[in-house]
């Protein structure tokens, strides 16, 4: 157990503190989500006494680069720091999170607690620069808006309720930025095949998340003209002139879904949008109630995400590799890329979306664990599906393959193991 001074190249685990390398891990642990604000790490030394042992000097709340094979993975600030010892070794443990964590857990303090006409970017970029954050934006921006904070929510609670309007996820970089981005825009450069390089894989399907509808009502700003406001509709309607006319956007488990701008008690201030997931036969609804101000068209959208994401993350898989890398001397495994498996006792030959990366070293070696789902499960709309699901090498199969098509269950099945599953404009 030793620091030296930085090497760039250094292979392993290295933990950067201030200018200098700390080494020799023997067991460890990163995180990487696509839906999580701040990446995590988790590291532990332990080893004979070598004679003349000096303390590591590291503090909580000492800034930190994490890197693997010379590969930045991580960079933010130790939290916690654990050294111990008995008469035959000492033992060093160090846990720390990524830069975007004060975004993440402090309160936003705004005067006033609201802003006047600014679109997610700006809204982002405003929020987080008082933890001397960048923004690395990739997504739609939306448009400009009056937005309300919420009393004690965080930056990231503020920008997060507003990306899903316009189906972009939230997560930090490497180098400690937010990153505002929709997954599946990348490819892995190896599959991942039964056989060949998977160590262990798991498949799961859990419904309990899904609902039979879902409907998302939010604040419209009234307008100054009574003229321009909404008349009601003849006694026994029930329903506000300003609903819209239901839209089929497509099969979803082989049962059709619609998604609607307006719904029942709509009022000058209000809209609402819903979506419905007729795979889900029982009677559960969701309601999701919204804050900000909006369209009718954003309560409609933000209830068909939601509906996608539940669907998208109700089919997982988990897939364990040898080693950090997609290929030998090649990236570092990445989240939010796309990558083909094939793994027949599970039912598996699709292309799916990496939600997540966990890098682990013990006793057994280097390990990677990559979380699979439905790139669907976070894509808004039909043209960003297609665009995510053109084939990186021209293989058909990568956009027109059933998930877990090969499961071959009878004919009244749904979900991914039925022949027919498609995603709403899939």
């Amino acid at each position: 157990m030793s620091a030296t001074k930085p090497i760039p190249t250094a292979p392993g685990l290295v933990l950067r503190i201030k200018g200098t390398d700390f080494g020799g891990w023997l067991s460890m642990r990163i995180r990487r989500d696509v839906e999580a604000a701040a990446s995590t790490f988790e590291c532990e030394v332990s080893e004979r006494w070598p004679g003349r042992a000096q303390p590591w000097r590291i503090t909580p709340g000492d800034p930190v680069e994490v890197l693997l094979d010379g590969e930045l993975v991580l960079t933010g600030f130790v939290d916690a720091f654990s050294p111990s010892f008995d008469s035959r070794s000492h033992r060093v443990e160090v846990r720390g999170t990524s830069k975007t964590q004060d975004f993440f857990q402090s309160s936003a303090d705004v005067d006033g607690g609201q802003f006047k006409g600014v679109n997610l970017k700006e809204l982002a970029g405003r929020l987080a620069k008082p933890y001397g954050l960048s923004v690395d934006f990739r997504g739609p921006e939306g448009e400009a808006r009056d937005v309300q904070l919420q009393q004690g929510e965080s930056g990231y609670e503020t920008v997060e309720r507003l990306s899903r309007v316009q189906g972009v996820l939230v997560r930090d970089t490497p180098q400690g930025s937010l990153l505002f981005d929709r997954p599946g825009k990348n490819r892995a450069a190896s599959a991942l095949v039964q056989g060949k390089n998977i160590l262990a894989a798991r498949a799961e399907l859990d419904w309990s998340d899904r609902f039979s509808t879902y409907t998302f009502k939010g604040q419209k700003q009234p307008a100054d003209n009574p003229d321009e406001w909404p008349k009601a509709d003849p006694p026994g309607n029930g329903r506000s002139a300003r609903r819209g006319a239901r839209v089929d956007l497509g099969d979803i488990d082989g049962g059709g879904d619609d998604v609607e701008a307006g719904g029942p008690g709509d009022t000058a201030v209000s809209v609402s949008g819903s979506a419905t997931d007729k795979a889900v036969r029982r009677y559960r609804p969701l309601i999701v109630y919204g804050d900000n101000a909006m369209t009718e068209a954003d309560a409609a959208q933000r209830a068909l995400y939601e509906m996608r994401r539940r669907v998208g993350k109700s089919q997982k898989a988990e897939v364990t590799v040898q080693g950090w890398h997609q290929t030998p001397g090649g990236p570092l495994w990445h989240e939010g890329d796309m990558v083909a498996i094939t793994a027949p006792w599970l039912g598996v030959d699709k292309e799916l979306c990496i939600a997540a990366v966990e890098f682990s070293m013990d006793d057994n070696g280097r390990r990677t664990t990559l979380s699979l789902t439905l790139v669907d499960a976070f894509l808004p709309s039909a043209d960003d599906l297609r665009a995510a699901n053109k084939p990186a090498s021209g293989a058909d199969q990568d956009t027109k393959a059933n998930f877990w098509k090969s499961a071959g269950q009878a004919s009244d099945a749904v979900g991914p193991f039925a022949s027919g599953y498609r995603f709403p404009g899939s």
